[in-house]
């Protein structure tokens, strides 16, 4: 039937659903440690036994789990990516799978019919934006979880290709609760680094950066990159963040972090970037209109569209390195030297 492949994507809703249940009920973490009945499961996550079971056979058909005879489950290792203990942070989706399933995450795409008509931001109405995941706690445990999995899956490994060692001070722009930022550092030894976040935010760094053992190297600052950013830094690193705002609100991000660099210095965009090709199914496109939905004016865009953004704000872009769904692209001052980094030799290597 022509339907089908459209049934299944329709369907899909309830399968990411049924994930971020089996991950916030702790079914996933009770199979972490090996194959078990599923009302041994139930038990121990206080789950009505056959409802359970009904929800891990949904899950074993689609790769999370297997179910073996006797209505034992056990974890696959594609369903191991949703455990508490997933040491390798690039390899964990539990924090996404937990966003995608969260009652405001799920009620602010219910009103996508509502952004369309308008443009503007569900979440934005309905929760007030960022200060929601200020005031929500657990709301921001889960959001800042999110983020850093899609970092340590695509932004690290960019970064890892780009020799960062001849910059002496990192600035992460909105970098959060600093995971990225001590990535970076845990890379560069003799480099400096320094967080800007809003203050409530950078107030959760210190534990990352002290457990990657780099807090000794990173200031923490809390601002706003509106209206300043640190001064004094070689390389300005921006991930995820031009694609929050609107144009104007870009460009003015930007604007200050080439005002604050040293000479010499430079920024880097690390942003899902949309092709320029018609009809082609790219997850950067599932973001555009995750922006859409959760902040007013956000928006993926091509390249040539970021690239115009950094000429606005008194850079040029001089390279991209595309990724698998990130890319990473570098600007200067718009009267600084033509040399492409990618193509100027250098080790690379460091993160």
């Amino acid at each position: 039937m022509e339907a089908e492949p459209v049934r299944r994507l329709v369907l899909g809703e309830c399968i990411a659903q049924a994930v971020a249940v089996a991950v916030e009920l702790g079914a996933i973490d009770e199979l972490a440690a090996g194959p078990r009945r599923a009302g041994a499961v139930a038990e121990a996550v206080g789950a009505h036994p056959d409802a359970l079971y009904r929800l891990l056979r949904l899950l074993s058909g689609v790769g999370i789990v297997e179910e073996r005879e006797g209505r034992v489950f056990a974890l696959t290792e594609p369903g191991r990516s949703l455990c508490r203990d997933e040491a390798r942070a690039e390899c964990t989706v539990r924090g996404t799978a937990l966003m995608m399933g969260a009652p405001w995450h799920r009620r602010a795409w219910s009103d996508l019919a509502d952004c369309v008509r308008t443009g503007h931001s569900s979440f934005e109405r309905l929760f007030g934006g960022f200060a929601y995941y200020r005031d929500d706690p657990e709301a921001g445990r889960v959001f800042h979880e999110a983020m850093e999995e899609s970092l340590a899956a695509y932004v690290v490994p960019l970064l890892r290709g780009r020799d960062l060692t001849r910059f002496g001070t990192v600035v992460d722009v909105g970098g959060g609760r600093g995971a990225l930022l001590a990535a970076v550092l845990a890379g560069h030894p003799r480099g400096r680094g320094v967080l800007l976040d809003l203050p409530h935010v950078v107030a959760e760094a210190r534990a990352t950066l002290e457990r990657a053992g780099v807090a000794d190297r990173c200031e923490l600052v809390g601002g706003d990159f509106f209206t300043a950013v640190p001064s004094g830094g070689d390389v300005y690193l921006l991930a995820d963040i031009v694609h929050d705002w609107d144009d104007e609100h870009a460009v003015r991000i930007l604007r200050n972090c080439a005002a604050a660099m040293n000479p010499g210095g430079h920024v880097l965009l690390c942003e899902a970037v949309l092709p320029e090709a018609r009809n082609r199914y790219t997850p950067a496109a599932v973001i555009d209109l995750e922006m859409l939905v959760m902040c007013e004016g956000g928006r993926q865009r091509t390249a040539a569209e970021l690239g115009e953004l950094l000429g606005r704000a008194g850079l040029r872009l001089t390279g991209m390195r595309p990724g698998p769904l990130y890319s990473l692209l570098e600007a200067v001052p718009a009267a600084g030297a033509d040399t492409d980094p990618y193509e100027s030799g250098g080790p690379a290597g460091a993160c």
